[in-house]
């Protein structure tokens, strides 16, 4: 209940509720491969991989094309940088996304 991202999701509204979250597909990785949702993306919108290399990749694709997008790179530095990184064309509030405790890397 804790987590700031609301994650993992627990469905009330089963009879049996389970709680559920992403196990990133551990015998795809363990196999070198990415995780299923990465692997069938038509469009290259989610990657895997490395985060050092991932945050090169936001950071080229705002570049690149800087009207479609919000100037920042989500979970770059909210709550002292995350594992899943996001661009986003709209503001990341309006996507539900918590923004008020981000915390700045010096």
């Amino acid at each position: 209940m804790a987590c700031p991202f609301g994650v993992p999701k627990y469905q009330w509204d089963r009879t049996v509720p389970i709680v559920q979250k992403c196990i990133m597909c551990p015998d795809r990785i363990a196999n070198g491969q990415a995780p299923a949702c990465a692997s069938v993306c038509p469009t290259g919108a989610t990657t895997f991989g490395d985060r050092d290399q991932l945050i090169g990749e936001a950071r080229a694709r705002l570049a690149a094309a800087p009207k479609n997008y919000v100037p920042r790179i989500y979970g770059l530095e909210e709550v002292g940088g995350t594992s899943v990184l996001i661009l986003s064309g709209v503001p990341f509030a309006s996507l539900g996304l918590r923004t008020e405790w981000s915390v700045r890397r010096e």
